[in-house]
């Protein structure tokens, strides 16, 4: 950053295998502030901490699952890289989606579990913050007394984009679910644990076992099953 630009430049790229984003990680004034007090020679601010070694651009775009980029540039990648065609009865849902899942394949992330990742972060990364509060909570009583005409009217009308706005999101899962059910037979199931890693959950079920009691497995939640890290066949022998 250059606080003393006076205006936005532009740099034309035309070859993408150049630039390199570098992965950060922001830092509060409360961190940087304990850092100080740590005996780093830090500035009291908002940081950035790089966290990583330089991603390619376009790998960086596609664990975001190309977020905020729209229909017409996804197209021309599509065509620069020789992205596969979907079939016919593979084209349903958002058409966005259906190139990001095409770039997707093209780039070996043909598993289950990574499309679904890729399609899921690019909409969670398009999403409007301003949207994710729930302005229905207050009442109407309390806009007519505490705001002005305008005022209220503006409220009301946020209420009303914020209600589209969770709809649009309610929409893009549902249309991200009728996808990945159509590419289904054409993705890999996700690889099983060779038998050191068994091993290794095995041992670890019976020290949990031990330590919380047999009632552990019991509360396992279905989002635990899901990690694959264990199946229930492996719970039984390992007890």
């Amino acid at each position: 950053l250059v606080p003393d630009l006076k205006a936005i430049e532009y740099k034309v790229i035309t070859n993408f295998e150049i630039v390199f984003v570098l992965p950060t990680r922001g830092g509060s004034p409360l961190a940087c502030n304990i850092m100080r007090a740590s005996g780093k020679n830090i500035d009291i601010g908002v940081n950035l901490a790089i966290v990583g070694s330089p991603v390619p651009l376009l790998k960086w775009q596609l664990q975001r699952g190309y977020a905020n980029i729209g229909e017409q540039p996804l197209t021309e990648l599509c065509a620069l890289e020789d992205a596969p065609e979907l079939l016919p009865e593979e084209r349903v849902g958002n058409t966005e989606d259906q190139i990001v899942a095409r770039l997707a394949l093209k780039n070996k992330k043909d598993t289950v579990e990574e499309i679904t990742e890729i399609l899921h972060t690019r909409h969670a990364l398009t999403v409007d913050e301003d949207t994710l509060v729930d302005t229905e909570v207050i009442d109407q009583e309390v806009l007519d007394d505490v705001l002005g005409a305008d005022e209220r009217q503006k409220a009301l009308k946020q209420q009303a984009e914020c209600k589209q706005q969770r709809a649009k999101r309610e929409a893009s899962v549902k249309h991200i679910q009728v996808l990945l059910a159509k590419l289904r037979p054409r993705l890999k199931a996700r690889p099983g644990l060779n038998a050191k890693q068994n091993e290794h959950v095995k041992k670890s079920l019976k020290k949990l076992v031990k330590d919380f009691g047999a009632g552990w497995l019991d509360n396992m939640t279905e989002e635990q099953d899901h990690m694959n890290f264990l199946k229930p066949d492996d719970a039984t022998v390992a007890l």
